[in-house]
């Protein structure tokens, strides 16, 4: 008796899941009769009773719950859009001429300051 009653426990809740999963997964503009967010509220507080009112009353005629299927294929990121305007490149000497600069101002900087 007591593995009846929980085997009918398990198949309401599974009934309680099946039911949350779907109207949460079901387009809002094609609940019937009342709001998604009423529908969700009505499953979870009533129970069985909004469960079977949900898959009668208010899910979409011919729906079915299909999960979909995962993409495991890797997907190339997207090309990096081209600039306006295409900008020089530093030459190697210019780069370290400006890099040689940055670090005389900074060493300057913190002499003025005092800071070692």
């Amino acid at each position: 008796m007591i593995l009846d009653e929980g085997v009918f426990a398990l198949i309401l809740l599974a009934l309680l899941a099946y039911c949350v999963f779907d109207v949460i997964r079901t387009d809002a503009a094609s609940v019937q009769n009342l709001p998604k967010m009423v529908w969700l509220l009505l499953v979870v507080f009533l129970g069985p009773l909004g469960c079977v009112a949900w898959l009668l009353l208010g899910r979409p005629s011919g729906a079915t719950f299909k999960l979909p299927k995962p993409d495991f294929r890797a997907k190339a990121p997207p090309a990096p859009a081209a600039p306006a305007t295409q900008q020089p490149t530093m030459s190697d000497e210019e780069f370290r001429r400006r890099r040689e600069e940055t670090l005389r101002r900074y060493e300057d900087e913190r002499r003025r300051t005092g800071d070692r």
